[in-house]
């Protein structure tokens, strides 16, 4: 490749990317940038609480009342030490884990861009999207015993949902399972902020079954229907979510179904340190860009959460 002003592409590029800390790290602000972008681009994230981390591993307080507070008083009179309620303290640990993503541009997009003064956002941009849809794969399907080697990063959320599960017994998403999962849920945490997660074909199969009812309620499905993905089941919503797996159990065709309050119970925290850096493959026309980040997700309150598992979903 010709060299212009004795700068071969790999500099420009640097030079382009001169707004990025040492080593490529991104500044805060850059960093608050690439988050959003996930969220924007995501699925999943659009639901749960995204937090930064400062170090690769951090603990978090959680604090329940989950016994009776309340008790009849007496003016000017303490209650009894026996009456008096404590908290329950415990912490859960986000522990990152480190991936990374590469991202491939030809010389003369690469050019292109360098000379328009847009190369860093494509670069954030391209390694946003690159990345997004397998992030939030092992969010949600992570399992260390898993031969996949992304998948065995670390365990997502299906896998962390093990107090409260009921059994589907391989027919297709339903009232009745819904039902029972409802039924399940502890009820200190049965609020109507609980959303229904599970994948496409799934949803699919309970709206058809619902508009073939010969009922208001069946016609209402056939004129009005639900937004793209979505349903409700005694006024509690549900959502399609691609990346669910369907191809779970003896058969390969079934998923699971999730139920717990997005924005509240699920937490993904990314380190801050998120690295870009650039390489040059001459003999390849392409320029490289390495990304790397660690990341972790857990549930603020595991028994918060009910899984229904052996669900038909492809």
């Amino acid at each position: 490749m010709a060299v212009t002003e004795g700068k071969t592409l790999l500099q420009k590029a640097d030079l382009a990317l001169a707004d990025l800390s040492s080593g490529g790290l991104l500044q805060p602000k850059q960093f608050d940038s690439f988050i959003q972008l996930n969220i924007k681009e995501g699925t999943l994230l659009k639901d749960v609480v995204v937090t930064g981390m400062t170090n690769d591993r951090e603990e978090y307080s959680k604090i329940r009342f989950s016994d009776r507070v309340l008790r009849p008083g007496t003016e000017a009179q303490a209650l009894p030490v026996a009456q008096r309620s404590k908290p329950n303290l415990s912490k859960i640990t986000l522990d990152s884990q480190l991936l990374r993503a590469e991202v491939r541009m030809s010389e003369e997009v690469a050019e292109d861009n360098i000379a328009r003064g847009t190369f860093a956002t494509t670069v954030m941009a391209g390694f946003t999207k690159a990345i997004n849809r397998d992030l939030e794969t092992l969010l949600l399907r992570g399992d260390t015993t898993s031969p996949d080697l992304l998948l065995a990063v670390l365990d997502g959320l299906i896998k962390q949902a093990t107090s409260n599960v009921v059994a589907g017994g391989s027919v297709k998403l339903n009232k009745e399972i819904l039902r029972d999962m409802w039924k399940a849920m502890p009820d200190e945490f049965a609020t109507m902020g609980n959303v229904f997660y599970t994948n496409r074909q799934a949803v699919v199969d309970f709206k058809d079954g619902i508009s073939n009812r010969a009922t208001t309620q069946g016609d209402l499905q056939l004129i009005n229907g639900w937004g793209p993905g979505e349903f409700v089941w005694s006024d509690i919503k549900g959502k399609a979510n691609s990346l669910f797996p369907n191809n779970l159990g003896g058969g390969t065709d079934e998923t699971v179904v999730l139920l717990t309050e997005p924005g509240v119970n699920i937490i993904v925290g990314f380190h801050r340190k998120v690295k870009f850096k650039t390489v040059e493959i001459p003999q390849d026309g392409v320029l490289l860009i390495v990304g790397s980040l660690r990341v972790d997700v857990k549930y603020l309150e595991e028994t918060a959460v009910v899984k229904a598992t052996a669900v038909k979903g492809a």
